[in-house]
């Protein structure tokens, strides 16, 4: 079971190895919202994101709240993010995310969460971006990069922006984006702060970037497992960790 003040992550890589029978499977739960959400989506990888992604979340609280399902039910209204409705005295929080074929899922209890992941497998107009979603002082500091740091940079100030407004339930326009983060400590530092307004994670996994951002601290090493759709949770990792700060 989860404890109190933690957060759980879990990866699931390759869906698009999905059958159509898990496809139509793990459907069957789903909420009046969130079918009606998921009927809104044309596009077939869009789809699969939508259908993986719940799919994980409620293999995350089988697993760590089994009983979640007689009290709460998942809620996805036309505009938003999804939600746990019904009575809640855990407070149990949680946020998707997706990129490329992998969905990643955090489940907390006592925060407000906020979780980005983002796969640089595509080609992408970085210092365009950058120059629109990005600070001044951001996007000339990318200039100033080589190559593979240049990417570095990006995708970790991406994620970290990107999360930070998930938690804050912020829209992603250029203007939201503009905040700009400080760096608190670098792993191998022990990461523990108080009185921050939020504390913002950046790490890695393989080739992804991820960032967390938490309205309180950790109150335990992350815990990154990989889900595997017939065995469930599988291998954890502690992925080293920085710790941000928004400049709000």
């Amino acid at each position: 079971m989860g404890e109190w003040g933690s957060v759980d992550l879990w990866l699931w890589h390759d869906l698009h190895l999905l059958s159509s029978r898990q496809v139509d499977e793990y459907q069957q739960p789903f909420s009046a919202s969130e079918s009606l959400r998921l009927g809104r989506i044309n596009d077939q990888r869009r789809k699969l994101e939508y259908i993986g992604g719940h799919h994980l979340l409620r293999r995350m609280l089988d697993h760590l709240y089994p009983n979640w399902f007689s009290t709460l039910y998942i809620e996805h209204p036309g505009e938003g993010a999804p939600f746990l409705n019904g009575v809640n005295p855990l407070g149990i929080e949680f946020n998707l995310s997706h990129s490329g074929n992998t969905v990643c899922c955090a489940v907390g209890t006592n925060h407000r969460i906020g979780l980005d992941i983002e796969s640089p497998t595509r080609r992408r107009p970085i210092q365009e971006m950058a120059d629109t979603y990005f600070s001044r002082s951001e996007a000339q500091q990318l200039t100033r990069l080589p190559g593979s740091a240049k990417l570095d940079y990006f995708y970790r100030t991406w994620t970290l922006k990107e999360s930070l407004l998930k938690a804050r339930r912020s829209s992603l326009s250029s203007v939201n984006m503009k905040v700009e983060f400080r760096c608190l400590a670098n792993p191998p530092i022990p990461i523990s702060a108080e009185g921050l307004p939020w504390y913002c994670y950046s790490f890695r996994n393989g080739r992804n970037y991820l960032a967390l951002s938490l309205s309180r601290p950790l109150v335990s090493p992350l815990r990154l497992e990989s889900f595997n759709a017939d065995l469930g949770a599988g291998s954890v990792t502690h992925p080293p960790i920085a710790l941000y700060t928004p400049r709000l």
